[in-house]
This record gives C-alpha cells, structure tokens and sequence, in this order.
C-alpha cells in the first residue's frame, strides 16, 4: 500500500496539480519536453538580459533572480523525466504471466486520479464492479481451437506459439519432471478439449473464426 501511495502523490504533483505554464499563457505536464524545452529558452533570454547590466545594478540583480529562479524549476522537471523515463523502464521489465502478459494492477496505472481511486475502491467496496479482472497468483494457459480440425491448441510463453502451439502430449512433456504441473497442466488440457467439442459450431466459429489457420502464430490465443 505504501508504494501505491508514494507512486499517486507522485503523479498527482507532478502530473496534475504542477501542470507547467509555458510562454504566451499554454501549459505542458511537468517535465514535459515541452517543458524543458521552454524553461532552456527562457533561461536563455534571462541569461542574456542578465549581462547586459553592469554588475552591482538593480536591473542585473533582477534579472539575476530570474535566472536563477527558472533554473531552479529546469533542474526540479529535469528529475521528474528522470523518474518518469525510470518508472517507463521498469514497466517494460514486467514479463509474468506467461504467453497471456502481465494483468496491470490498479496501482501500475498512472493515469489514474485520487478522484478515480476513490471511486473504484468505493464501488468495489459495495459489489459494484462491473467488467473486471480479478489479479490472482497461479497458472495460465492460452489456448486457440481449430473449428476445421476440431484441434486445441495450448501455449504457455510465446515461444510456443512461435512452434505451432502444443497439444496434450507436448504439454505433458513440456512439464514431465515436474508432477504436479503436468497433471494440473493435463487436466486443464481435458477440460479445455472438452469444453470445445461440446460448443455448437456457430458459437465456435465465432469466437475463433471458420477456418484453421496456417500457423499457429496467426491464431486468436484467449486467456483461460
């Protein structure tokens, strides 16, 4: 929880509450290259009104002050594309869950307002969520159906959609020194089969399309 929190307070300042004002009145998120962009020309132009007062004048005090002031701001946006090109790269290093990807928790979404946390927790404090994921630790499996064939296929990574998928005896390999994987892995496979041949082949072709596909690569995997 505390990390949820450090991460909002974080957006929200810096995001929201700081928008930038640029020159001639418009705005930009802090630390925008907008941003940045129009904090280096103004310093700039601060710099040179700076030296054209002698030293000791009230004018090269002033403009002195200024300088200094939009250096300090250029400095503060330049830690925050820091920390946003960070956060950037550490999403990108979020590989779990298989060939299915990562399930994005709330707290990973930084678009998110204090506005909208409230309500989402509010809501699912009274069972109204509607459309929802629930995040959980396990196993998945992704998996495409033949309809031409009446073939299931199944994938763990993306490597195995790469090869063509696995039916049920590739899978029981793919996991034969590990006992209780495999006969959680074999049991989904039968399931799964089942569960397939027992649709109406309208509802079939709907979901994963009329035709097999020419390789696995190209089939429409779903989450099971």
């Amino acid at each position: 929880m505390g990390m949820l929190v450090e991460e909002y307070v974080s957006l929200v300042v810096e995001r929201q509450i700081r928008q930038a004002t640029l020159s001639r009145g418009k705005t930009a998120p802090w630390g925008d290259k907008k941003h940045l962009s129009d904090l280096e020309k103004r310093l700039a132009d601060a710099a040179y009104w700076r030296d054209k007062y002698p030293k000791g004048s009230e004018k090269r005090a002033h403009y002195r002050n200024v300088y200094n002031s939009i250096k300090k701001e250029l400095n503060s946006a330049k830690k925050t594309q820091i920390r946003e090109k960070q956060r950037s790269k550490n999403r990108k290093k979020l590989s779990e869950g298989g060939a299915s990807g990562h399930m994005r928790h709330v707290s990973e979404d930084f678009s998110l307002t204090f506005k909208e946390i409230k309500e989402i927790i509010s809501t699912a404090a009274e069972g109204k969520l509607e459309k929802v994921s629930e995040k959980i630790d396990g196993m998945n499996l992704v998996f495409t159906y033949d309809v031409s064939t009446s073939e299931l296929r199944v994938a763990r990574t993306g490597s195995d959609i790469k090869k063509g998928g696995m039916d049920a005896a590739a899978l029981s390999a793919k996991f034969s020194d590990r006992q209780n994987l495999e006969r959680a892995f074999s049991e989904a496979f039968e399931v799964l089969d089942s569960a397939m041949t027992s649709l109406a082949r309208e509802e079939a072709i709907d979901v994963f399309g009329e035709i097999g596909r020419a390789s696995c690569r190209e089939r429409v995997y779903h989450p099971v």
